[in-house]
């Protein structure tokens, strides 16, 4: 399939001059990239390359932040027993452990549940409502679900149990009846950012406490090791806050004395003192995920709440095999799911896939529909038998917001949730068809012919020729990278291949290239490409001019950095 490659809009073309003299001289490409971000002004280009903590907003903006704060601040004034309740993901693990630390530092006995994502499901459970008043609590904090979860509130509420709600996702009709609701979405909330994970959430309500108690607010900083885990998995926007918070993260990670997140660190094969967002998202976070998608989420949580080494390595390890029978499960399942998709599409025009196989394990549906979305380009479900009920979740594109195309399937579906490139849901099986149906029309209306299936957007073109010493160096500011500020993303065209190499049994490509007679050649690696190999090496030896878009990365080998075009598209010049 010919991808089609879309150049990013700028709609003051003026602004990329402008920028250029602004931040002196700096080369076009890299200007361009600041405009489509809407970096145009030296006020906003500060602000996005040296953002401090000076600029986090105050937690008390958010609606009921005060109401919260002074509720769990009398818990810790009255030596209340208080009950954490998370989720299953790496954003749900973290805020749990996150809240869990703080409130014990402040002298609370403090428990925590979390649900399992087979028998309980996502959101807040009775299950967990009853091991609260089990331990003993009076207070209920729930992070990372409970926005939609109005019986259950009612039920907390029935039994005498305070609750406190922190989530990040969007919000339904009705609020439920808690004490506090802490939700960026809620239509009344006038927090400014509305991008926080749940994660961030509960770092803004332990920053309130500890203003209610009279303390500093920079004692939270402690726990922005986890926020920057939850920030870079979560598929959160990484820019305003978010990037402030990851990267300041980042650099807590890199010194942390936390057991649990030293031995997953070393079980992952990652250096915490040159941490990148790759590993974050790449390596950290699947094993974090796999603890809930495999078995039980309360060991990621464990983990971070380990007090000494040997403990937070065994817990280690158990994410480690967790994360690999994922792996094993995810191959098979992408590969079966990858079939049915191209067979659906040879059948019929589809704008958004809907996939559904029974014994296809639940625990790795939101990976797999990412990867059949990032294949096919398109919004992607999919689905398993649960209980007589299709359950599974989806993942979008960046044009499609994927929650709000549900919103307006919602009388297919019996539950649904998430935010706008991610989902679950649960429906009859009897409505699957339909559902199929209704769900590409519904994306289909939002996207024109030019964006089905939708353009890989790119930045800028790029004359390699102006990629020195201090274009790498203005580049690696622009991280961190991730949903609302991907990875920068060049044409480079004109490209005379000098070598070609195949590897890995032909599934990937190593080329290199020069762009112009006597310039310097550059090393293009091209995963996932191998099937171009004769289509190159054709290019190659009728000196065929070709183009790439790429990403660019500094590639070290025995100590010497080496520009790198990591390719994700590559095709005969036009």
């Amino acid at each position: 399939m010919q991808n089609h490659w879309a150049l990013r809009e700028v709609e003051d073309l003026d602004a990329v001059t402008r920028m250029r003299h602004l931040l002196g001289d700096l080369p076009e490409a890299l200007a361009r990239t600041l405009v489509v971000r809407g970096i145009d002004t030296f006020d906003k280009a500060r602000r996005f390359f040296r953002s401090s903590t000076e600029e986090l907003l105050d937690p008390h903006l958010m609606q009921d932040m005060g109401t919260a704060s002074n509720r769990v601040a009398r818990a810790v004034r009255d030596g209340e027993r208080v009950t954490v309740y998370g989720d299953f993901d790496a954003d749900g693990t973290t805020a749990c452990a996150l809240l869990v630390h703080f409130l014990r530092a402040k002298g609370l006995n403090v428990d925590f549940f979390v649900p399992c994502r087979f028998k309980h499901g996502y959101g807040l459970h009775t299950d967990g409502i009853e091991a609260a008043i089990r331990f003993g609590s009076t207070l209920l904090i729930v992070v990372d679900c409970g926005i939609t979860d109005i019986d259950e509130a009612a039920y907390a509420k029935s039994k005498g149990i305070d609750l406190i709600i922190c989530d990040h996702h969007k919000v339904g009709d009705v609020v439920p009846v808690a004490v506090a609701v802490l939700d960026p979405h809620r239509p009344t909330c006038p927090y400014p950012f509305k991008g926080l994970s749940a994660c961030g959430v509960a770092f803004k309500l332990s920053q309130a406490v500890l203003q209610e108690l009279g303390e500093s607010v920079d004692a939270a900083y402690e726990y922005l090791d986890l926020v920057a885990l939850a920030t870079a998995v979560d598929v959160v926007p990484l820019k305003g806050e978010n990037r402030i918070l990851l990267r300041l993260g980042k650099s807590k990670m890199s010194c942390t004395k936390r057991p649990g997140l030293q031995s997953l660190a070393t079980s992952a094969r990652v250096s915490l003192a040159s941490l990148k967002d790759a590993d974050l998202s790449f390596k950290l976070g699947p094993r974090i995920n796999a603890a809930g998608r495999m078995g039980d989420a309360a060991d990621a949580v464990r983990l971070f709440l380990a007090e000494t080494p040997e403990e937070a390595d065994w817990l280690a390890a158990l994410l480690e095999q967790a994360n690999d029978d994922r792996k094993a499960i995810t191959a098979r399942i992408v590969t079966q799911a990858l079939q049915q998709a191209d067979e659906e599409l040879r059948k019929t025009t589809r704008h958004a896939l809907v996939l559904y196989r029974a014994d296809w394990h639940r625990g790795v549906s939101g990976i797999v529909a990412s990867r059949v979305a990032d294949q096919y380009r398109r919004p992607t479900v999919v689905l398993s038998l649960a209980e007589g009920f299709a359950v599974g979740s989806a993942r979008s594109v960046a044009s499609v917001d994927i929650h709000a195309a549900l919103k307006l399937c919602a009388n297919q579906l019996i539950t649904f949730g998430g935010h706008s490139q991610a989902a679950g849901m649960s429906m009859d099986i009897e409505n699957l068809d339909t559902f199929r149906d209704l769900l590409s029309d519904v994306v289909g209306e939002r996207m024109t012919s030019e964006q089905m299936p939708p353009a890989i957007e790119y930045d800028a073109d790029l004359d390699l020729g102006t990629v020195d010493g201090r274009f790498r160096k203005v580049l690696r500011q622009f991280e961190p990278f991730g949903h609302s500020n991907p990875e920068p993303l060049f044409a480079c065209r004109g490209l005379e291949i000098l070598d070609l190499w195949s590897l890995t049994n032909g599934k990937h490509l190593k080329l290199r290239i020069r762009q112009k007679d006597g310039a310097r050649p550059h090393e293009v690696i091209a995963f996932n490409h191998g099937e171009k190999f004769e289509t190159m090496q054709a290019a190659r030896q009728n000196h065929v001019p070709v183009e790439v878009l790429c990403t660019l990365e500094e590639n070290v080998w025995r100590g010497t950095k080496k520009l790198q075009l990591n390719a994700k598209d590559l095709r005969l010049s036009r």
